[in-house]
């Protein structure tokens, strides 16, 4: 078994045209990047079980994103900003920056973005903004 190296991520910001999105534009600067994807779990336990019972419920997901910032135009600042609670748009994150295939999978969804801090560190540092993109509809995985 290959342990996949994470070094090369790309996620890319397109419009609502259809999927699997194409086009679009790459977020620059990208340091992290993270999906979850998780069921709610509805209680269905009964009187007489020893155990409770689940039954899975609705699908959720988010991607979380820092980046260094870059307030030139067409950067980093310029592109989320205006972003934050406006209409869905698609995301999509690969591992790599090779093409989709079997062993680059890509992760693509209907999305909003939550929130986006703009500024965030101290004295000296490197300054460190975060996104969260929530979902809008279905988190797929795609190998081409």
């Amino acid at each position: 078994m290959a342990v996949a190296k994470f070094y090369d991520a790309v996620v890319t910001l397109s419009g609502t045209g259809g999927p699997p999105p194409t086009g679009g534009t790459a977020l620059p600067h990208v340091r992290e990047v993270s999906i979850s994807y998780s069921a709610d779990m509805l209680d269905i336990t009964e009187m007489g079980n020893a155990t409770k019972v689940n039954l899975a419920g609705l699908l959720e997901w988010g991607i979380d994103v820092k980046c260094l910032q870059d307030y030139a135009a067409a950067n980093v600042d310029a592109i989320l900003f205006p972003l934050v609670g406006a209409a869905a748009f698609y995301i999509q994150v690969k591992p790599t920056s090779a093409a989709v295939g079997a062993s680059n999978r890509q992760y693509y969804g209907l999305c909003v973005l939550e929130s986006y801090g703009p500024m965030d560190g101290g004295v000296g540092d490197a300054q460190m903004v975060s996104a969260s993109f929530k979902c809008a509809g279905a988190l797929t995985m795609s190998a081409t």
